[in-house]
């Protein structure tokens, strides 16, 4: 095994006589967790079976078989999963693009992504074909909101059918945000919709106590007003009964 061979070919040679009389590529040897992707070459003339031999240069492509590369942050914010983004390109990870898919996330006005990039509105992730977000190793980007929005709670930003589902084409997830006083709204308005309204009670013999406490019938009245008679007299009755018994203790010691 060597970094490299070098033949010297009959310049009369096509590429095709050239191959017939026993030009062969090497066979390309990736390290580990990396690839062999193509041949790139590099010829003063043109490389093609018909074309006289030239001088030539032909590189060994290779790329990571990470489950994952990145993140790099979207130079569109408008199309993060651009395939021509410039940090998507092949030389920034250097990896076969026909193997791995662009996921992205970003996120409206009022709120930013905390990653090892800083703070950012985009951020995008190459996954390997057939690995899922879970398999990947990959999160939700951590928010952070300003102080007049938050997270929209009752919207989901991916599934769980979703974060397992092996990877096979570019997709775009949108962090949802409201404006605080647009969830107390409808917060408020939902509270509303669960209230049930009925109508008072008129009947005096379904009214509970507390009713009967507040807003006495005239019924109610008239026997509260007997009670008291009756409690009065009692009481009368009481005291009439401790003080005999009291002079009859004094009557007693004399």
């Amino acid at each position: 095994m060597q970094k490299g061979f070098t033949y010297f070919v009959d310049p009369s040679l096509t590429w095709k006589e050239a191959k017939e009389e026993g030009l062969t590529s090497p066979v390309p040897v990736p390290d580990d967790n990396y690839e062999f992707i193509e041949w790139r070459p590099v010829s003063i003339g043109k490389f093609e079976d018909g074309e006289k031999v030239s001088t030539t240069i032909n590189l060994a492509a290779f790329g990571s078989t990470a489950p994952y590369l990145g993140p790099y942050t979207a130079t569109n914010f408008d199309n993060p999963t651009d395939p021509n983004d410039p940090n998507r390109h092949p030389n920034y990870y250097w990896h076969d693009p026909k193997k791995y898919v662009a996921i992205a996330f970003k996120i409206n006005e009022g709120g930013n992504f905390v990653t090892q990039l800083g703070r950012e509105k985009t951020i995008v992730y190459l996954v390997r074909k057939g690995y899922s977000l879970k398999t990947a190793g990959i999160y939700l980007p951590w928010v952070q909101t300003d102080k007049n929005h938050t997270r929209d709670y009752n919207k989901m930003i991916i599934t769980e059918a979703e974060y397992n589902e092996p990877a096979t084409n570019d997709k775009l997830y949108t962090i949802p945000l409201q404006k605080k006083g647009a969830i107390q709204t409808a917060t408020d308005n939902k509270k509303t919709d669960s209230v049930k309204v009925e109508e008072p009670q008129t009947n005096a013999e379904d009214r509970g106590w507390l009713d009967e406490l507040l807003s006495p019938t005239p019924a109610s009245v008239e026997d509260t007003q007997e009670l008291a008679k009756v409690a009065r007299a009692s009481t009368s009755s009481n005291n009439q009964s401790i003080t005999s018994s009291s002079e009859t203790v004094t009557a007693d010691e004399e």
